[in-house]
């Protein structure tokens, strides 16, 4: 089997994984948000997103070398230097734990600040709950090298896997915890004690399937090399962040916990309709770390091309149907009193679904460790909303939120987008036709999608939650089945396509073949070394 085939049969294995791991979430999330606002309230359900917002930045420390390892260490595996992917996943723990040290110091010490920063009314014990979530994420973020070291073994499916017991995991955790009246504490106990168990079954993990894994002491020479591997990519880390949390993490200095608690309500909605685009993209990095590891640049740029081509499918008519449907939703799932979350949902998701557009690229390039090649539209991107967020927030307050982010994420993914296509990938002017014909679909679609939600509102009471949801499901039916007409009359979409879409989300007990082992490989490797 050729390297392509072989890359083409994990891709999909991987992306069938990351499909059933981010399903599993989201349905977690539907049924869970209406049974944890009720019992922590719109005032602890606020101020548990921003803490979760605000500690979530830790993750930053991780400087990018999650996936910047990858390419390095694929290319280690390629040659059967175990030893060398054994100095690069030690050396990378070990400064993770370096980092939740130095962290853990750091917020000890600012203890106070953040009690004074902290939004109106919150609890004594807020700082207590904020230390364990850091040092939850800094024990999730020191199994990221087991992760990166996975994906270039090409079983990122097994990464999906263990999150997927995690989740299933922290749903039962959750509705036991607040059961037993534990509150905000127990469930950033729950946090801290999953996350440690999710690095330790990624380690057994990597161990099992690269028995020559050695830990080893990290020499500080190694430190340098292994920083310049991820740099690039912080700015990517960064600006996500930003665009994702930082206007909650704003807000919290300038509202209610209750107004913070529609923000998270609105977000939350849309991120649910957001796994879908993720759940197709994200398996790009392994992929293209091993077509850039092959040299084939012609399977690179039609992998690109056919990526976009899916972004572009699922973006457009998303921000439709969140533009239609939202409210309804909302509705319909947690029921009245979130009337100012429904005000949020279209500028949310345009904040949160435009970016998509320029996933592919970036996965491509964070797979051939090429991002330092746009580091400085990131860099622009990232000042403007830190400074034009704030300043947003600042002047106008809870009237303000989302449309800042929305109208600078829209420039920043129009400016990477440009980038992309003139230094990176060179595709002409086909990749802003790609994107200028999606947008068309999802208007001709959204026409007959609006006639049916007027004519529900006028056939039915769309102020219980039963009428909301049967005016909702019908609405999106009609825009999707309108779009996907559409999408296959015009050309937009072809049958080798569609049937290739269809093949990546199977059912899920499909037998694997025998090539997806990630010892089959078509090109010729060196005997491994054991480390020392």
């Amino acid at each position: 089997m050729s390297l392509v085939e072989h890359l083409r049969t994990r891709l999909l294995a991987n992306v069938r994984a990351h499909a059933f791991a981010r399903v599993t979430q989201a349905l977690v999330g539907i049924f869970l948000t209406p049974f944890v606002l009720h019992r922590l309230g719109q005032d602890g359900y606020g101020l548990w997103a921003w803490l979760l917002a605000l500690t979530g930045y830790f993750s930053l420390t991780d400087l990018g070398l999650s996936q910047g390892n990858v390419n390095s260490l694929t290319r280690a595996l390629g040659e059967g230097d175990v030893a060398r992917a054994s100095e690069v996943v030690s050396a990378t723990i070990s400064f993770y734990l370096a980092m939740l040290a130095l962290a853990a110091v750091v917020a000890l010490g600012l203890a106070s600040t953040l009690l004074r920063l902290a939004p109106p009314n919150a609890p004594a014990d807020t700082f207590a709950v904020f230390f364990v979530l850091l040092l939850a994420l800094g024990a999730l973020v020191s199994g990221y090298p087991f992760g990166s070291l996975l994906s270039a073994l090409q079983r990122l499916d097994v990464v999906q896997n263990v999150a997927t017991g995690r989740t299933l995991l922290q749903a039962i955790g959750t509705l036991a915890v607040l059961q037993a009246g534990f509150g905000l504490y127990g469930l950033a106990v729950l946090q801290l004690t999953l996350a440690v168990l999710q690095t330790v079954v990624r380690g057994w993990a990597c161990a099992r399937f690269l028995p020559g894994l050695r830990p080893r002491w990290p020499r500080a020479a190694e430190v340098p090399a292994l920083l310049t591997t991820g740099l690039p990519l912080v700015l990517l880390a960064t600006v996500g962040m930003l665009a994702l949390s930082y206007e909650r993490v704003v807000l919290g200095f300038y509202t209610s916990l209750a107004s913070l608690a529609q923000y998270a309500v609105a977000a939350r909605l849309v991120l649910l309709v957001r796994e879908v685009p993720q759940v197709l993209l994200y398996s790009l990095v392994p992929t293209s770390a091993a077509l850039d590891v092959a040299g084939d640049e012609a399977a690179l740029r039609r992998l690109y091309l056919r990526a976009l081509k899916v972004a572009a499918t699922l973006v457009f008519p998303s921000i439709v149907m969140i533009y239609a449907s939202g409210p309804l939703l909302l509705r319909g799932w947690l029921g009245s009193g979130f009337e100012d979350a429904a005000k949020l949902s279209l500028p949310l998701a345009i904040a949160f679904f435009v970016p998509i557009l320029s996933a592919p690229g970036v996965y491509i390039l964070t797979g051939r460790s090429r991002l330092d090649r746009v580091r400085g539209v990131y860099g622009a991107w990232g000042i403007a909303l830190a400074v034009g967020n704030w300043a947003w927030i600042a002047s106008l307050g809870f009237r303000g939120a989302g449309w800042g982010t929305a109208i600078l994420d829209v420039a920043g993914t129009v400016a990477l987008l440009m980038t992309i296509h003139r230094r990176e990938m060179p595709i002409g002017s086909e990749g802003t036709r790609l994107l200028g014909r999606a947008a068309l679909g999802a208007v001709i679609a959204a026409l007959p999608a609006l006639l049916v939600l007027r004519a529900a509102s006028a056939l039915m009471n769309l102020d219980s939650r039963p009428g909301s949801l049967v005016a909702a499901a019908a609405t999106n039916a009609v825009l999707w089945g309108t779009f996907s007409l559409w999408a296959c009359a015009s050309g937009f979409i072809r049958a080798e396509e569609a049937s290739a879409l269809r093949e990546a989300l199977p059912a899920f007990g499909r037998r694997r073949d025998s090539s997806a082992d990630p010892s089959h490989r078509s090109t010729p490797a060196r005997a491994p070394r054991t480390a020392d």
